[in-house]
């Protein structure tokens, strides 16, 4: 991409859209996960958690890991939060303190 030929609308419009896919791509991954841990396939794999399984499978850092490993929890209690994550009406680091 050249963004040196993109007007400040379009940087901003992208930026927004590109965003806005993030969000919704977070939200796939946690329902991802969700479903690998109800299946207890970390366990299967030889993982001792679902966080082993983030760090070594997935090469997540620690500071990644943790709040989805909460959040995909959080969310089995509560559907709506991956609705608001995907919507922006939260984010991934609120939910996170909230699941504590």
């Amino acid at each position: 991409m050249q963004w040196h030929l993109l007007s400040d609308e379009a940087l901003h419009e992208d930026l927004l859209s590109c965003y806005s896919d993030h969000r919704r791509g977070m939200v796939e991954i946690l329902q991802y996960l969700g479903e690998v841990d109800r299946r207890g396939i970390y366990a299967v794999m030889g993982y001792k958690s679902l966080f082993a399984y983030c760090l070594k499978e997935l090469k997540m850092s620690e500071n990644e890991a943790g709040p989805r490993v909460a959040v995909t929890r959080l969310a089995k209690e509560y559907p709506w939060v991956l609705e608001a994550l995907g919507g922006g009406d939260v984010h991934l680091t609120g939910l996170f303190r909230l699941s504590g």
